[in-house]
């Protein structure tokens, strides 16, 4: 019974780890394709533009293709052969941060038409609820990696609002903004703490729900007028 329990506890773990390697590599594919198309749809619509450069065109898609490069590297690094849990959980909260970095980064962008510091925060909201959505994980490990790549896109909107010289005293208009905007990201934080918390809650409770008495359903062999047939394995 000991050996059992033991096997069925060794099964479960390596579920999960199964489950986190191709979830993880899922959200670096679909992260990659997604800020690639990005840059590569700026540069269609702003090569050869007359104000490409107040558009920021370089900058704003070095940033891009540097969240694209983070994605790629995700995508890489759970692919192919099993890879070992603890490796997969850094490879998880290493691309949230480094993607985190890379969106702070649009601070330092000039561009005249384009006021970084808003693209900058959606970006860093769609990072964090994509992965929240995507990768099985705990609020409690959400809340800390959420947080850690937020903190750069913090520290950004700060940069911009003085690179562009509007953060003039704790009651401008400049300094409100720069407080709604890290509100917002905050806001982005709880929501994918959120996010896991229901999804994580839900994976659990349908795992639950697939266990009958003392035997856990894997897959339905079969069905007939007199039941289901599944294949099950004692717990």
């Amino acid at each position: 019974m000991t050996w059992s329990l033991a096997a069925a506890s060794l099964r479960d773990d390596e579920e999960s780890r199964a489950f986190l390697q191709d979830r993880l590599a899922f959200l670096g594919k679909v992260g990659a394709a997604f800020f690639a198309s990005v840059a590569l749809l700026r540069t269609v619509l702003l090569v050869g533009h007359p104000q490409a450069t107040e558009w920021g065109l370089v900058p704003i898609n070095t940033v891009m293709v540097g969240l694209a490069a983070v994605y790629a590297l995700l995508w890489l690094s759970s692919r192919g052969r099993p890879r070992p849990i603890r490796v997969l959980r850094a490879a998880d909260a290493a691309s949230v941060v480094l993607a985190g970095l890379a969106v702070g980064g649009l601070a330092l962008a000039r561009a005249p038409f384009v006021v970084t510091v808003y693209p900058m925060v959606i970006a860093i909201a769609h990072v964090l609820l994509a992965r929240a959505v995507i990768v099985p994980s705990t609020p409690d490990r959400s809340f800390a990696v959420s947080g850690a790549a937020s903190l750069p896109v913090l520290a950004g909107i700060l940069v911009h609002l003085r690179l562009e010289g509007r953060m003039v005293g704790l009651q401008g208009p400049g300094s409100a903004d720069a407080g709604i905007q890290a509100l917002w990201t905050l806001v982005s934080v709880g929501l994918s703490v959120l996010a896991s918390r229901v999804i994580y809650g839900l994976r659990a409770e349908v795992r639950e729900a697939r266990k009958v008495g003392q035997y856990t359903l894997e897959e339905k062999l079969g069905e007939g007028g007199m039941g289901v047939v599944y294949r099950a394995r004692h717990a």
